[in-house]
């Protein structure tokens, strides 16, 4: 259960980061929008944080499940 739970909010971010690249390429200001200052997230920072959140839930899972194996 809490990998799933890790998987629903690494969506969630990356759905912000649609968000954002769908303001950006539609030239709506959203830092103005939402007003944010200078130093927001663009989305290309958004979805490497996705991906490197990801990538350590995969090696986490790869890494209990051998363990679970070798326990067997």
């Amino acid at each position: 259960m809490p990998v799933l739970l890790v998987f629903v909010q690494a969506l969630m971010v990356w759905l912000w980061g649609v968000n954002v690249y769908v303001f950006l390429n539609t030239r709506i200001p959203y830092a103005k929008v939402f007003e944010l200052e200078h130093n927001h997230l663009t989305h290309h920072e958004i979805w490497k944080v996705v991906a490197n959140n990801l990538f350590a839930l995969q090696h986490l899972t790869s890494c209990k499940a051998n363990a679970w194996k070798e326990k067997q």
